[in-house]
């Protein structure tokens, strides 16, 4: 979630954050902060 929120903040992806690889560690409601935030960004 920190590489997430440093995604987000930063505007690149400096710390590597991976989509795939967040699904496979991250919990439900995790995945769901992820997903909202794609699906509505601003």
């Amino acid at each position: 979630m920190v590489k997430f929120a440093a995604w987000v903040w930063c505007g690149n992806n400096q710390f590597n954050f991976d989509f795939t690889d967040a699904a496979a560690h991250l919990d439900e409601k995790q995945m769901n902060v992820v997903t909202d935030w794609l699906k509505s960004p601003f």
